[in-house]
């Protein structure tokens, strides 16, 4: 994962875009259940969020479009110390590889 590039990722075939529409169903199912519990998937910090990790990363590093709950979890993940750091850190690696570069 390049953490030091962000893009508008046009390329969404149907299913991509069908992986897409899941996981924002199950975010905002979770979210709806459990927002008295917590500002994450079921309220408190859990295994389940450091899993969906990756794919927040990815959402906001290659612009997918998402509704309000899906924006909102997606910052609340995002303003997480320790996921700040492991950014912080993955933009500050010299590495580069272009054949696991996406491109928009």
């Amino acid at each position: 994962m390049n953490c030091r590039k962000s893009i508008k990722f046009n390329n969404i075939t149907q299913a991509l875009q069908a992986d897409i529409t899941r996981v924002c169903e199950i975010w905002q199912l979770c979210r709806k259940q459990y927002a008295n519990s917590g500002k994450f998937l079921f309220g408190e910090f859990s295994i389940a969020d450091a899993m969906y990790a990756p794919i927040v990363l990815r959402f906001n590093s290659y612009g997918i479009e998402v509704g309000e709950v899906e924006k909102e979890y997606m910052n609340n993940m995002l303003s997480i110390p320790s996921l700040q750091e492991w950014i912080a850190e993955g933009k500050q690696e010299k590495e580069h590889l272009e054949e696991c570069e996406v491109e928009a």
